[in-house]
This record gives structure tokens, C-alpha cells and sequence, in this order.
């Protein structure tokens, strides 16, 4: 069987000297009921994916080298051709939708639901109280000239890596010019009978970063305030002049200077109305320090 439920049934008695009203009885005795799911057979079946990269943070436009290791659990060797499915995508995108599917194990274990029914009469005594859902696990610069423009969430999909006979593969990830954190996901599979899953998380990162704000959509007609945030990822103070040019505007936007601590974000926004009689607006920012540290980003707005 996938899983067996345990059962656990906690009585505390009256407490104290605390007299009861016609209204309330603090005092009363309580009782908690609580049921939790056990998994078995699952090792016999699991593959222990190790996923690691040559090092946690990259800049811009790099390739990460990504190393994987598959073993069965019970130290056998792993059957021939068993291969992997790797994944690499911006977490941002999980943190909006997670994505369980990748948990091919639990999907093929397919568990069964609780299936006996309890009744007692001890709420007749004691308090009605929710203690929550039972039987469920407990929540817890690419280049001095080069715009960023390379934004997709999705990096990399390779439906199969095949892995040797120590069950090993390395795989090349190109970055794209997101500076955020990237997770990468290995689903292996060994034959019939074993499954598993294994991630690691990178991050890319640069001194000087231009963050846009801005909507993929717009209308004719519109005013806003396109926005940008403006980073120093330094441990040093830096003067930014943050400089702006949108393709489809008549008029011209004023470059704006701004002073960031080390460590310190603030954002710098413009405000336009959109044209009538234009299908896009392209906007091209650029931030640059005194010192020379820049970042340059590329943004299409359909319209």
C-alpha cells in the first residue's frame, strides 16, 4: 500500500477552579482528533536525484554548467537507459503558480484516500473546535553596449538527458537577461519502477541593475508612469543617471540623477500618454554611474 493513517485521539480534563456561567464553561474539558498519512513502499521505488550547478550566481547571458547524479535509494545500481527531464525557469514564475507535476513519484505511488468514517459523541461534552484539514502534510552586463531584452521565464526544457552507467549527465544552461533566480528541476526516471526528483536554485546578478515596472499592454490614449527601479548591488555609495528614449513618442524624456547607498533601490518613473495610431511602443533605458557601472534594458509595449 502507498500509505496507512494513524490515528491519534487527545482528552485533557476540566481545568482549575473555573466555575462555569449559563453562558460559557472556560474550564471544560477539550479533546483534539488528528490523522496523519504514512507513506510505505515508497524507497523501494525512489531515485535520489542530486542536481548542482559550477557556482550559485552568474551574470548576464552566461552558461551554467549543470551537473546530475541519479542513484536508487537502496544502493543498486541504476537500471540501463534511464535518463532524466530537466527544467529550468525564474522562480517568480512558481511564486505566482506552483508547479507540482514534476513530483512523478507521488503521481505514480497514487495514494489512497481515507476511507473509514469515526464518530463520537464527546462534542456533546467538550466544545466544537477546527484544528484544520487532517491528514495532510503541515504547510510551512551582458556587454557595455548590449541592451537587456531576453526576458522568458522558461530557460530550458530537454524532454530526455540521457544518463552514463553511474548515472551522471552534465547539461548546459544558457541564461537569458533576467536578473532573478532561477530554479532547475531534474525528473528522473529508471525503468518501470523508479522515479524521482531533485532541484537546485542559481541566481543572476549584477552591480548596477534597471529594473522595469512596466505593463505588456497599453492603450491608445492612456497616461501613465512607465517606472523603473534603480539597484546598487555594490557595497558602495554611487551617483546613477538613469537616461530614457520610447520609440513612438513625439516628445523627448529628461534623463533623471539619483543617489543610491550600497545596497539601496529607488524607483524612477516618467510620465507620458500613449499616441493614437501606433501598434508598439519600444523603450530603451539606460543606467549609468560615475564610475562607469551601467545596465541598459529594452522593453516592447504592444499597444
Amino acid at each position: 500500500a502507498p500509505n496507512v493513517f494513524v490515528s491519534v485521539l487527545a482528552v485533557r480534563g476540566r481545568v482549575g477552579d473555573i466555575k462555569p456561567t449559563a453562558m460559557v464553561d472556560l474550564g471544560r474539558p477539550s479533546y483534539r482528533f488528528g490523522i496523519a498519512a504514512i507513506k510505505v513502499g515508497w524507497k523501494t521505488h525512489e531515485l535520489k536525484v542530486s542536481v548542482k550547478t559550477d557556482r550559485p550566481m552568474f551574470k548576464i547571458r552566461e552558461k551554467a554548467t549543470v551537473s546530475i547524479h541519479v542513484k536508487p535509494i537502496h544502493g543498486s545500481p541504476i537500471p540501463v537507459n534511464s535518463d532524466v527531464a530537466l527544467v529550468a525557469v525564474d522562480e517568480g514564475l512558481l511564486e505566482l503558480m506552483p508547479n507540482n507535476t514534476w513530483e512523478l513519484l507521488r503521481a505514480m505511488m497514487n495514494e489512497r484516500g481515507l476511507e473509514v468514517n469515526t464518530s463520537t459523541a464527546q462534542m456533546q461534552v467538550v466544545g466544537r473546535r477546527h484544528y484544520g484539514l487532517k491528514a495532510l502534510p503541515p504547510g510551512g552586463g551582458g556587454g557595455k553596449d548590449s541592451s537587456r531584452e531576453l526576458f522568458d521565464t522558461l530557460l530550458l526544457w530537454k524532454g530526455s538527458v540521457k544518463l552514463n552507467a553511474s548515472g551522471q549527465a552534465e547539461v548546459q544552461v544558457p541564461l537569458n537577461d533576467s536578473l532573478t533566480r532561477f530554479k532547475i528541476i531534474a525528473i528522473a526516471t529508471g525503468g518501470e519502477k523508479y522515479f524521482g526528483t531533485g532541484s537546485t536554485s542559481i541566481r543572476t546578478t549584477q552591480d548596477l541593475m534597471l529594473l522595469p515596472g512596466l505593463p505588456q499592454l497599453a492603450r491608445e490614449g492612456d497616461l501613465f508612469n512607465p517606472s523603473f527601479t534603480v539597484r546598487n548591488a555594490t557595497d558602495k555609495s554611487m551617483k546613477v543617471e538613469v537616461t530614457g528614449n520610447v520609440s513612438g513618442l513625439p516628445e523627448k524624456l529628461e534623463a533623471q540623477s539619483i543617489s543610491l547607498e550600497a545596497g539601496e533601490a529607488k524607483e524612477v518613473s516618467w510620465s507620458i500618454k500613449i499616441p493614437f495610431g501606433v501598434e508598439k511602443l519600444v523603450y530603451e533605458f539606460s543606467a549609468k554611474s560615475e564610475t562607469g557601472t551601467m545596465d541598459k534594458v529594452k522593453f516592447t509595449q504592444k499597444i
